[in-house]
């Protein structure tokens, strides 16, 4: 087998050369989206799909739905560098649509700039094996060897390097020229290169079979590695043997072993020195070993125990499950038996039943935890209380044991009984009180109850074991709360407030607050603090304040004259009042109403007897009433009874003015027989709607004309008006209608189309109506002509602008024309600088080709027709065409460069061109192509011959003219340059234009 190398290109040719696209295994590319970004050709033809089918889709269309979850979680694990590959079994979908089993190598590769995962179908489990072989076996040994995640090396029989992948250069630090033809022995410490060559001899006296050693390695820039290697002779097809040597870097599992044993030893330590009783026991339930403290406890040393049963469930597994049960059926477990036999004698560890709060149920299982109290008896007699916690185990060689952990809570446990005692009796006493109590120690609430958890809005876990000034937030700090209540509480007496307490979510409430300590002469035992909720109280009494204040307000305040009248006489009565009558303030109160009523009509005669008689109701008379001054105003009298039980001591007057009803009405006549003859002599539609737009009041002879809809549907049904508006336009009416009545004036052009008249613009204006009135005025006038006026005015501008800018670009070709051929003429007599005149004589026409576009295209110039324009002028000048396709020129001529563009894209095209023809040979190849790929078109200029051995176009400097220029002029975003040799002895120069310098859209 001939040794495989190859050389150094860049991260994107890496992938669009053999080692990708005609790699012979099937391949794929996912970007950061879980997308597929690519496949390769051998991909496509073993699974029978077209990149169309699967590229830019979710990774799910290569693998089966089961396989998501681990697909995403493997890519996370890449982009972070947790790991460099995965080489593991997949289920994938085949040509077929069947479900395969494949082995994928993944990797998270750099491209372009961008993070992706390349994966490697490396054997794909299915009845046609043909693809298989699709393949030469040196290049599957490149493929697996190069992109190996193991650190791999090949070496010959002299043992010097020959080949090493990148994982080999990334583990030592050495470039891979620097490793070729090395020995590597320099890598090794040198008190281990005896052992090396005792091994070199060693590998060569076995045959081709492989071989395992283990280690150290230094690294170039310091560090030594423990490495394992696994040596495998080779031999290539000429007869030549060499050593092919995998590599595994055993740092992270040395590292590992130490922390296992420092883990095993803390373990240890915590097992023997807890303070808690610890017993292990074996799947016999076999006591096997006991620590310091148990041994303590049981008054048992460790050798009398160990080896002994010790159960204590009712199915007899040391470690069942104990759940609380408040059901009476339960049936308690078993006594724990000792190690002795007889349970409850002397010898026994434990004895006895486990207490009705705990009861066994349920299988064990790795990782559960099982809690009980159960009583023991110790070695004295004494009998202990015990809470045990077991869990099962597994040790170093898979032994499933149980875990016991045993405290002594005897003490524990008489103290919480005596302690239930008393809680009950509180605690009842609590949930009876309708006030929230709460105990507070050092400013933290103890204990409350249920009735101050609703009045704070806040549950138990909340309020307890926090600050007061937490969970009370009221408007007086409780800071200050206890320093006013110091003095009262040292005259051991109750302090008491008024506060308001704010609650999250709720309305404020107000609270009566007493404070009292528990024990005066011990005031660190804290105090008892209630809360009363008085806001009902409160409320209500602020209401009666309030409302008596509203109601004298009313009646001051109100439009009309209103007294309150004890029979004929004035109680109480307003300003209005006083002022209809020509009274001063004050004076009405106390005297009769009567005395203001005009005599001798039958109106008066009935008010009159109204108040002095038995009530039937409310009564509303028409009354004429004589003022102080002699004056008689006609008023509407409104009489009612405030409290049918006292009448006629307890009545209400209501009297309204009506003299200037009469003139408001004739005034109100008057205006709209002035707005009707307006309406009509207008040349627009007017007409009117009430506010909530539910029926029509106005419309004149123009409405019908304008918007298409007759008067008499327009009155039955106001929105007829809108029946021929364009539905685009509704929206926007509906906005206009929709403002508030009193807003300022609006307007809106709508298009409508009458039967028969054709579409028309109709302007509609929007007035505000009266004050209160709640109308709405419009005014609608058809712009039809003026509209198509201005249109036709703005087209003939446009046409005016565009002939302007066409003779402008037209001159600026003519003069730039008319200079190169000036600088022709130059040339023609001054041979020294011929060269460099005709250099800018091409520089100006494809300059002048650029504005000979402008004149005939607007705006966005096509990148075709550029190019084509300076290929044409380029063969005038020179005597020599350059070849291209019609079509595919046609084909692009929507793809267009900004007219700022334009001139730098064409002299960079002029350049390319001319080096093309100046550097090419004479009657060769010399032909442009232009190709579009996604949003980008690319430029590509053949001609024969070589570049320059180490050039490179990337090192070049902006200069002048030549390459330097085109340096120069190129855009910096959006465009590429690359200049190379082709296969066929020509150079090849390809232009690639993106955007934001080229975009889809030049006219044709």
């Amino acid at each position: 087998m001939a040794v495989v190398t190859r050389d150094p290109v860049s991260a994107v040719d890496a992938f669009y050369d053999p080692l990708f696209a005609q790699l012979p295994l099937p391949a794929f590319l996912i970007d950061r989206d879980l997308k597929v970004a690519s496949v390769n050709t051998e991909f496509q033809r073993s699974f029978l799909v077209s990149p169309d089918a699967v590229v830019g889709r979710n990774a799910a269309v290569l693998f089966v739905r089961d396989e998501l979850p681990r697909l995403v979680a493997l890519l996370g694990r890449l982009r972070r560098h947790e790991l460099d590959d995965d080489l593991g079994g997949w289920d994938v979908h085949g040509p077929q649509g069947e479900v395969v089993r494949a082995r994928i190598r993944m990797r998270a590769i750099d491209l372009d700039g961008a993070r992706l995962t390349m994966g490697v179908l490396v054997d794909v489990r299915r009845r046609d094996r043909a693809l298989q072989c699709s393949f030469e076996p040196a290049q599957l040994f490149s493929a697996l060897f190069d992109d190996a995640v193991l650190p791999m090396t090949l070496q010959d029989d002299q043992w010097r390097y020959c080949e090493v992948n990148a994982a080999f250069c990334t583990l030592v630090g050495y470039t891979r020229d620097e490793l070729l033809g090395t020995d590597p022995i320099m890598l090794m410490p040198d008190d281990v290169h005896e052992r090396v060559r005792m091994q070199r001899t060693m590998v060569d006296g076995y045959g081709d079979r492989g071989m395992i050693h283990d280690r150290p390695l230094k690294r170039k820039h310091g560090g030594i590695v423990l490495i394992r290697l696994h040596y495998q002779k080779i031999e290539d097809a000429a007869g030549r043997r060499y050593v092919l040597i995998s590599l595994v870097d055993l740092t992270d599992e040395i590292d590992l072993r130490r922390r296992v044993e420092k883990q095993a030893r803390s373990m240890e330590q915590l097992f023997e020195l807890a303070p808690v009783g610890f017993v292990m026991r074996d799947e016999e339930h076999r006591i096997i070993r006991v620590n310091r403290a148990f041994a303590a406890m049981s008054g048992f040393t460790p050798s009398e125990l160990i080896g002994r049963i010790d159960s204590f469930s009712p199915d007899g597994l040391p470690c069942a499950f104990d759940t609380p049960s408040t059901s009476p059926s339960a049936s308690p477990p078993a006594a724990e038996a000792g190690p002795t036999q007889s349970a409850g004698s002397p010898g026994t560890v434990s004895s006895g039943t486990v207490s009705s709060g705990a009861v066994s149920s349920g299988a064990v299982f790795p990782g559960a935890v099982a809690r009980a109290r159960i009583p023991l008896v110790a070695r004295d007699g004494r009998r202990l209380l015990t809470d045990r916690i077991s869990t099962q185990i597994e040790d170093l060689d898979g032994r499933r044991l149980r875990l016991t952990a045993i405290s002594d809570v005897t003490q524990e446990s008489q103290l919480e009984e005596e302690l239930k005692r008393l809680v009950m009796q509180q605690g009842a006493l609590l949930r009876t009180m309708s006030a929230g109590v709460m105990m507070v120690v050092a400013g933290r609430v103890i204990r409350c109850n249920a009735s101050l958890e609703s009045l704070l809005g806040l549950p138990a876990e909340h309020i307890v074991a926090r600050e007061v000034g937490d969970v009370v937030d009221a408007d007086v700090p409780w800071a200050r709360i206890v320093r006013d209540a110091a003095d009262a509480l040292e005259a051991d007496s109750t302090y008491r407030c008024e506060v308001e307490l704010r609650r999250q979510g709720s309305a404020p409430v107000v609270c009566a607050l007493q404070l009292r300590l528990i024990d005066s002469a011990l005031p660190e035992q804290g105090m008892i603090v209630t809360l009363h909720d008085i806001t009902d109280l409160k409320r209500q009494h602020a209401r009666l304040v309030q409302a008596n204040a509203e109601l004298g307000t009313l009646i001051e305040n109100t439009a009309v004259a209103i007294a309150y009248l004890d029979r004929d006489s004035v109680v109480r009565c307003n300003h209005k009042l006083e002022s209809l009558l020509g009274v001063s303030p004050g004076a009405l109160t106390g005297r009769a109403f009567g005395d203001f009523v005009l005599s001798g009509e039958a109106a008066g005669s009935s008010l009159l007897s109204l108040l002095s008689g038995q009530p039937s109701g409310s009564h509303t008379l028409a009354v004429r009433l004589r003022r102080t001054d002699g004056l008689v105003v006609d008023c509407l009298a409104h009489l009612g009874a405030i409290d049918p039980q006292r009448w006629p001591d307890a009545a209400i007057l209501i009297v309204v003015d009506m003299s200037g009803q009469q003139a408001a009405l004739s005034a109100l006549a008057e205006s709209q027989e002035r707005f009707g003859r307006f309406a009509e002599a207008v040349d627009e539609a007017v007409f009117v709607i009430d506010g909530d737009r539910g029926s029509a009041l106005y419309a004149n002879s123009r409405f019908g004309r304008v918007l298409g809809v007759s008067a008499e549907a327009f009155y039955q049904s106001p929105a007829s008006a809108w029946t021929h508006v364009d539905p685009d336009d509704r929206p926007a009416l509906e906005a206009l209608l929709s403002t508030h009545a009193g807003a300022e004036q609006r307007e809106l052009d709508v298009r409508v189309e009458p039967p028969g008249a054709g579409p028309r613009i109709v302007r509609l204006r929007r007035f505000p109506g009266r004050a209160g009135s709640g109308e709405l005025y419009f005014l609608a006038e058809d712009v039809t002509e003026i509209r198509g006026l201005a249109q036709r005015r703005l087209e003939d501008a446009i046409q005016q602008r565009d002939t302007l800018v066409r003779e402008v670009h037209h001159r600026i070709k003519n003069n730039l024309q008319g200079v190169a051929g000036l600088l022709q003429q130059s040339a023609a007599r001054r041979p020294e600088i011929a060269a460099q005149l005709e250099e800018i004589v091409g520089q100006i026409q494809a300059i002048a080709q650029v504005h000979g576009l402008q004149v005939r295209d607007k705006g966005d110039l096509s990148l075709a027709r550029i190019a084509r324009a300076v290929f044409d002028n380029l063969g005038r000048s020179f005597g020599r065409s350059i070849q291209y396709p019609i079509g595919a020129f046609t084909s692009l001529e929507s793809w267009a460069i900004p007219e700022q563009e334009a001139v730098p894209v064409a002299l960079v095209v002029n350049e390319l061109g001319t080096n093309a023809i100046k550097h090419g040979v004479a009657g060769q190849l010399l032909d442009a192509q232009l190709e579009q790929a996604g949003e980008t078109v690319t430029l590509r200029i053949r001609n024969a011959g070589r570049l320059p051995e180490g050039f490179a176009f990337e090192r070049l400097a902006p200069s002048p003219s030549g390459l330097g220029l085109i340096k120069a002029l190129l855009p910096r975003r959006g465009t590429r340059l690359t200049l190379t040799d082709g296969p066929d002895g020509t150079v090849v120069a390809e232009l690639q234009i993106g955007a934001p310098v080229i975009r889809q859209g030049a006219k044709g």
